[in-house]
């Protein structure tokens, strides 16, 4: 890439920053037309970096791989998950020649961050997740029919409807893991 740097008519106006301190990102992000963040392959994470563009009012251009699938059409320039150079080309040339639809893309995006992106509204998400899972995990699922056949009276149950119960409860939560006290037992052998 650098030998294509330097080969390139602007080559000299090309830089390649790294990593930077959130005061010199923040002041990249607010001199430049347009950020492009476009990748091959995704691990299921989050771009802060596009999140950043958003929030600052950069018009950005992704390809939908990730959580940038999840992005609203109008929010960023959106290339085909697989693309070529012909298709960067293009799009590049397209919003550089756009003033209008590059604004767009950045109040649309501002307002997506605002509207969807806030730290109050990502609490409310996230306890909402949080209680989703305490109510309908398997844990949770587990712990309401102990306490169901826990408060059965009809009649005292004997040693045989223990037993069914129990298989029961084992046949329909089977235990996923190792036994403590087996690892212990065969560790002592």
């Amino acid at each position: 890439m650098l030998n294509t740097i330097k080969q390139a008519k602007a080559g000299g106006q090309v830089s390649i920053t790294g990593y930077l301190p959130p005061e010199d990102f923040a002041a990249w992000l607010s001199a430049a037309d347009l950020a492009v963040q476009l990748r091959r392959t995704t691990r299921g994470e989050t771009s802060g970096c596009v999140l950043n563009c958003l929030a600052s009012g950069l018009p950005i251009m992704v390809n939908p791989l990730g959580s940038m699938a999840e992005l609203p059409p109008d929010t960023a320039y959106s290339l085909p998950e697989e693309y070529d150079t012909a298709q960067l080309i293009a799009a590049l040339e397209t919003l550089h020649l756009d003033t209008a639809r590059r604004a767009r893309l950045s109040a649309t995006g501002i307002e997506h961050v605002k509207r969807n992106l806030s730290p109050a509204k990502m609490a409310v998400k996230y306890r909402e997740a949080i209680e989703w899972s305490a109510t309908n995990s398997r844990q949770a699922h587990y712990q309401r029919l102990i306490r169901k056949v826990a408060t059965i009276t009809d009649k005292t149950p004997d040693e045989d409807d223990l037993a069914a119960v129990s298989a029961s409860i084992a046949a329909n939560h089977p235990f996923r893991g190792t036994c403590r006290a087996a690892d212990e037992n065969e560790s002592s052998n």
